[in-house]
């Protein structure tokens, strides 16, 4: 019975520690200069304020040693209904084909409304010096935008500058294989750089390193992208 009682001591007492620990890293957070609701305002869908143009090379290398480099340019522009934030805008210097317009919107938009938050309880120190703050967290998995909802089986870190308080850089990694569409993704690697407008606009990421290791359909390829996010501007 001692045992026993212990037990549901120890498993009621856990979350209220891990919550400790998560105040105490969002606390270190803010003494850096940066905060909660900075690194959500990136992973924003209903609620975003900001129009932006993104342009994305992706380089992908198959199994047989072939490889295909397409460019596509997307705009996101969330004055527009939920279903219609992401706008497809041309393909390999071309109008995009129904087809492809199809695929891009099953993968990009939903008629429902999100906004990524961050798991409070994930929020942690990975490391501290001087001059800079590393942090690691997870995002709450029904709040994220369909085109990131692959970010539930990632673990994400956060770079700050405590010098000149500042969000550097981040980086997703997932702890395990995920899914995009029909897609099987055993590795995933994420690596974005920000740009700080001002104190009212806030942090924008300014681009990405994306780097998949894919499976359809059995067919197995390396997928190497690179996202360049530009023209930012408030429509909301």
């Amino acid at each position: 019975m001692k045992k026993i009682f212990l037990t549901v001591a120890i498993t009621l007492s856990l979350p209220v520690f891990v919550f400790s620990q998560s105040n105490e890293a969002i606390q270190k957070l803010n003494d850096a200069g940066v905060t909660i609701d900075q690194i959500e305002h990136c992973l924003k869908d209903a609620d975003a304020e900001f129009y932006f143009k993104s342009t994305q090379t992706d380089v992908s290398k198959n199994g047989d040693g072939s490889s295909y480099t397409s460019v596509t340019i997307s705009e996101f522009d969330p004055s527009k209904d939920n279903d219609e934030h992401w706008t497809l805008i041309s393909s390999n210097g071309v109008t995009p084909t129904a087809s492809e317009n199809k695929t891009f919107n099953k993968t990009s938009n939903s008629n429902r409304a999100f906004n990524g938050q961050v798991d409070l309880k994930t929020v942690k120190v990975l490391s501290e010096d001087d001059s800079q703050l590393v942090i690691g967290l997870r995002y709450a998995v029904k709040t994220l935008p369909k085109k990131y909802r692959f970010y539930a089986d990632c673990d994400a870190t956060y770079t700050i500058d405590k010098i000149n308080k500042k969000l550097v850089s981040g980086t997703i990694v997932n702890f395990k294989e995920t899914k995009i569409s029909i897609a099987k993704i055993s590795n995933v690697k994420v690596d974005m750089e920000f740009v700080f407008l001002n104190e009212a606009e806030g942090y924008h990421i300014s681009n990405e390193k994306l780097e998949m290791s894919i499976e359809v359909l059995g067919q197995k390829s390396q997928s190497n992208s690179t996202i360049v996010y530009s023209d930012f501007k408030k429509v909301k």
